[in-house]
């Protein structure tokens, strides 16, 4: 988890109050969230101020927040919202703590060195895992 503060703009997004940074790439930067209304944490991705004046950045942020609101699968997050305040655009999910995909990766990598990179794309492609739907959509 990062130690980034929340920035000021970004701490009251309507009904989300956002309390610490979780991750950032290049699609967004993912904080950990209050939902006032419903009293309980969610996760809120953020398109990154940069990108709010390009159309086709803002579209592919809605792409990715409505394929995942089509998941339902116990190891995927739910997509809850998607909204925006002010110009910035942003959408909710389902909060679930513990390690990133990136850090069971880099797990897996460190206990598996002698494995070749194409091992772990075969496992993913052909797993019947979350993962496994998600290749499916994304590809």
């Amino acid at each position: 988890m990062s130690t980034e503060p929340v920035p000021a703009a970004l701490a009251d997004l309507g009904r989300y109050r956002l309390l610490q940074q979780l991750g950032q790439g290049g699609m967004g930067t993912v904080y950990l969230a209050e939902d006032k209304q419903l009293a309980r944490q969610v996760a809120v991705k953020v398109l990154p101020p940069g990108r709010l004046q390009d159309a086709d950045a803002v579209a592919r942020f809605q792409r990715e927040a409505r394929a995942l609101a089509q998941l339902a699968h116990p190891g995927i997050v739910r997509a809850f919202d998607f909204g925006a305040a002010g110009d910035q655009h942003f959408f909710v999910m389902e909060y679930v703590a513990g390690e990133s995909l990136a850090q069971v990766l880099i797990g897996t990598v460190r206990s598996h060195r002698d494995a070749r990179p194409t091992t772990f794309c075969r496992l993913l492609r052909h797993s019947p895992t979350p993962i496994r739907k998600v290749w499916c959509i994304a590809t």
